[in-house]
């Protein structure tokens, strides 16, 4: 079976770390690197061409939606999930404009990471119950459910 490729870019070392082993808990899941910014991410996505890449929004260098919009430039299959502290729409709607296909509270289930990952692979949206209350408030499409 062929694993899910992730690349983590994330600005805190812990919560980084913390990501990786919930998903590489998963049998289906591999973390191919970590990035500390934006910069770094966008370098890493280069060189390691991962299936997916979750990513933080607020980072030192390059912020997620501009990382998101680098990686794509040369990467345009790869599935980007944002992993954000800010639930406010205007994180949300400048993330998935900048070609996210999901957007995760960091005070989400752990389960719902590794669901979100198997969900972009997969060229779907997330359909975990965390982008219930974004979609409601209209920043992401009805077929996000």
């Amino acid at each position: 079976m062929t694993k899910i490729r992730v690349l983590l870019a994330d600005d805190h070392t812990l919560v980084r770390r913390g990501f990786r082993r919930l998903l590489e808990d998963e049998h289906d899941i591999t973390v191919v690197a970590e990035a500390c910014n934006g910069v770094e991410a966008v370098e890493l996505a280069r060189s390691t061409r991962p299936d997916v890449v979750i990513m933080d929004m607020a980072m030192p260098d390059l912020n997620g939606s501009q990382a998101i919009i680098e990686i794509l430039k040369f990467l345009p299959g790869a599935a980007i999930v944002v992993l954000s502290m800010y639930g406010e729409a205007n994180y949300v709607r400048n993330a998935m404009n900048a070609g996210a296909r999901g957007y995760l509270l960091k005070n989400a289930a752990d389960v719902d990471l590794a669901a979100a990952v198997r969900d972009v692979a997969r060229e779907e949206r997330c359909s975990i119950p965390s982008c219930s209350p974004l979609r409601w408030k209209g920043v992401i499409p009805a077929r996000c459910n």
